[in-house]
């Protein structure tokens, strides 16, 4: 229901956003966000395929108007994401190129572009989209009507809203609230609805919002939360009344994320935990035990790694690892945890993932990968280092994207840093791709060079000799060690002849160091395509041979 979109977590960063491209907003991560509606739910996986499942007597899920209800994430046709957002029975999906598409509310059964541009990130709740422009304004339509500018507001830097009111965070850290204000929920101190947005007050260098069906929420830069609103269930923090002014929820430290359900609040702490407050009658607590209401934050014990994002709907809430598996509990009636069932769930259970046939997810993230490889592939996933951009087509040869990517993730991942990207503008195909941020990275780091003076190839298959240097400079950035320069012999492969000058080098390190080994016929084949398969079971490799993780 709530379909707040959350950018950069400290206000440096949210000062950026001003400045940067649409392309930006959001793109290098896996499973960008999740989304919640009354009872459907959305995800959108890295290659920016938008997930449905759920509720579609509305057609909210956009797969057409002769399908009640999906029980398994399932694709959607037609529209490729960064961000998506869901309102009550409609869904929202935001391109990377700034346009946005909503289907839904009984209206449209498929996806339809917008009379708006130029958007860097989008909300969702109840029947109202809320849009946020590159230039930090905010536009606001109910579902099929004008698109008209919110007055008052400029620099924003990050919107929600909830059951009738909505929030907007500039790029200094204030709060601004308008619409419906019965139970106190816009935070000025009053009652009083407002059409026109107000300055929240009390409330400074704030980082990220969000919003109930009555209540709202904040986090501040020193990651304490605030609640202000309706209370009837605890939703505030604390088992007194309603408050018109924030009140900090005590308790929560180092937070980076809120959500808000109808009556129900989440918040996502730097360390990857999740918290729950507030009504529980359907499980939406996930605490193991369905109860009406906790007024106390409660620790959610979550079945997967550290948590990397939150989302809300009406009555379930969704949570996304740092490796992209995404979890749901709470209210299924109309399958919206995506499990295959419609029973309430009062602890987190593991949403299908994966890259399936026909646009759903398979059981299994290994399904489709070879008998050989998977028991290397199992070994792997545990770790959380394979990202989902690369979860199926097993088969298929890895680009040079794709596998800096892979690259990029696991150096992130085991050094517990980001890479600085390169700033070279001399690539006339890096800017505007989706792996951008990664293949920057990887330049930086030494993994990839151009393939002219003028290209990066992101897109072009990897041969073998190409994976041998990316793998030994990618094991030298990771160990501090430095590949041999200079011809070495290759007489034990017998097509030594085919090997370029320049991989001689590095294809003499991966078979001396085992990182990567001779075909069948004693030869290394040095222009075949390296599969993705075969990347994963070299890296799972790297990963026990150098202890990379403990």
């Amino acid at each position: 229901m709530k379909g707040k979109r959350r950018l950069p977590l400290v206000l440096a960063l949210l000062l950026l956003l001003t400045l940067l491209p649409v392309r930006a907003a959001g793109t290098d991560r896996a499973n960008t966000l999740a989304a919640g509606g009354q009872a459907h739910s959305l995800a959108v996986q890295e290659d920016g395929t938008v997930l449905v499942w759920g509720d579609n007597s509305a057609g909210q899920l956009g797969l057409g108007g002769d399908v009640a209800e999906i029980r398994n994430p399932t694709a959607v046709e037609g529209v490729s994401a960064v961000s998506v957002a869901a309102g009550e029975d409609f869904s929202a999906a935001l391109r990377y190129d700034g346009a946005v598409y909503t289907w839904g509310h009984g209206v449209h059964a498929a996806p339809v572009q917008a009379a708006i541009d130029q958007v860097a990130a989008i909300a969702a709740g109840g029947e109202v989209v809320l849009a946020l422009k590159t230039d930090g304004t905010v536009w606001q339509w109910t579902y099929g009507g004008a698109i008209s500018r919110v007055s008052g507001l400029s620099r924003v830097a990050a919107i929600a809203t909830g059951g009738g009111h909505h929030l907007a965070l500039t790029v200094s850290g204030e709060v601004w609230a308008w619409g419906k204000n019965d139970r106190g929920q816009l935070g000025d101190g009053t009652a009083v609805d407002r059409a026109a947005p107000v300055k929240v007050p009390g409330l400074v260098d704030v980082v990220d919002v969000a919003a109930g069906a009555a209540h709202s929420l904040a986090v501040t830069f020193d990651g304490r939360v605030y609640a202000w609103g309706s209370n009837d269930c605890g939703q505030l923090g604390h088992a007194e009344g309603d408050r018109r002014t924030p009140s900090e929820v005590a308790e929560l430290t180092k937070v980076v994320q809120v959500a808000a359900g109808t009556d129900s609040s989440m918040a996502l702490t730097q360390g990857g935990t999740v918290y729950t407050w507030g009504c529980g009658e359907y499980g939406q607590l996930g605490s193991s035990r369905r109860q009406n209401t906790q007024s106390r934050p409660y620790t959610i014990s979550m079945p997967g790694s550290g948590m990397a994002q939150i989302a809300a709907g009406a009555y379930h809430d969704l949570a996304v690892t740092n490796g992209g598996v995404l979890y749901a509990w709470g209210r299924n009636q109309r399958y919206q945890l995506g499990n295959s069932r419609n029973e309430n769930a009062d602890s987190p259970v593991r949403v299908l993932t994966g890259a399936g046939s026909g646009g759903a997810y398979p059981v299994s993230w290994t399904d489709g990968i070879s008998d050989w490889a998977r028991p290397y592939a199992e070994e792997l996933y545990p770790t959380g280092l394979v990202p989902p951009m690369l979860w199926g087509s097993y088969q298929s040869g890895i680009t040079r994207g794709e596998l800096a990517h892979l690259l990029v993730s696991v150096y992130e991942q085991v050094r517990g840093t980001a890479p600085m990207p390169s700033a070279a503008n001399k690539f006339n195909d890096l800017q505007g791709h989706l792996l951008e941020t990664d293949l920057r990275k990887a330049y930086g780091l030494g993994l990839l060079g151009g393939t002219s003076d003028a290209t990066l190839s992101p897109d072009r298959r990897v041969t073998r000799q190409e994976a041998a240097k990316m793998l030994c400079s990618f094991v030298g950035r990771m160990e501090g060690i430095s590949i041999p320069a200079g011809m070495q012999s290759l007489a034990f492969y017998r097509d030594a002849g085919q090997i370029a000058e320049w991989a001689v080098p590095y294809v003499h390190y991966a078979h001396e160091n085992h990182i990567m080994e001779g075909n069948a016929a004693g030869g290394f084949a040095p222009l075949d395509r390296l599969t993705r398969e075969q990347s994963l079971v070299i890296l799972t490799r790297l990963v026990e041979q150098y202890g990379w993780i403990k």
